[in-house]
């Protein structure tokens, strides 16, 4: 830890000057789950939830739709 409080390197997962946020990628209890493959951009770092890319759908994004579906709620 560097004088003034900051951190010089955080464990994986983790981010900012005092280590107390999850990476982007990261969410959940000690920032050890992954976003989603099917997230549009960066999960909510405390559940996990995001924007769905066309064609994956779920509370995560972690269902991806039938071949040939490119609708964001497409569901099987």
């Amino acid at each position: 830890m560097k004088p003034d409080g900051k951190c010089t390197e955080c464990r994986d997962g983790w981010t900012g000057d005092r280590c107390d946020q999850c990476s982007d990628g990261r969410y959940g209890d000690d920032c050890q789950e992954h976003c989603s493959a099917g997230c549009s951009d960066v999960c909510d770092k405390s559940d996990g939830s995001c924007q769905c890319k066309a064609g994956w759908y779920g509370a995560l994004c972690q269902h991806q739709c039938s071949e040939g579906c490119l609708q964001n709620d497409c569901e099987p």
